[in-house]
């Protein structure tokens, strides 16, 4: 651990801003001495998003374990997830979905994290955001789709597919009854 880290002291606002260097194990460090996981800056933003723009999955999982609220959202009304999607950092978006985020949350805006991959041309995450079930044919409150903020081709066909895609990705096994 660097001097720096070392000498933070035992605050959110530490958390935070290690979280932002991703300094995975100055982040431990505070949290296991008691620091606050959820410290806000002047935009509402928490280490959580910091996280989900980048950097290791072990950010993540570590501020998740100990309690980050996954549905925080930010002064412009957004989410985690919408972070990870907007920026295209599928390894967050896996990492958050696992871990229960909403595919369905919505910005101010109205966008849904799928709306935010398919402006980004993301189309792992799109092809994520999906498979967990989220909704390709949703609006925004200017009325637009996903698929009319997209212009990748590979996007396009995952967002005309949807339907199909999260039927395959719905199938269980049928159990045979037998008395």
């Amino acid at each position: 651990m660097s001097a720096a880290s070392a000498a933070l002291s035992v605050t959110g606002e530490a958390v935070y801003q290690a979280a932002g260097r991703d300094d995975l194990p100055a982040v431990a460090k505070l949290l296991a001495a008691g620091a606050p996981v959820d410290y806000r800056d002047s935009a509402r933003r928490t280490a959580l998003m910091f996280a989900a723009l980048g950097g290791p999955t072990e950010m993540l999982r570590l501020l998740l374990d100990h309690g980050a609220e996954i549905e925080a959202r930010s002064e412009e009304d957004v989410t985690a997830l919408v972070m990870a999607a907007q920026y295209g950092n599928s390894d967050a978006v896996r990492v958050l979905i696992e871990r229960g985020a909403d595919v369905e949350t919505r910005s101010e805006e109205g966008k849904t994290p799928v709306m935010w991959a398919a402006a980004s041309e993301s189309l792992d995450v799109l092809i994520q955001l999906l498979q967990h079930g989220a909704d390709a044919d949703a609006t925004d409150k200017e009325g637009q789709t996903a698929e009319m903020q997209c212009e990748h081709p590979g996007c396009l066909d995952a967002l005309r597919n949807a339907e199909r895609m999260q039927r395959w990705h719905r199938r269980r096994p049928l159990l045979v009854w037998r008395r």
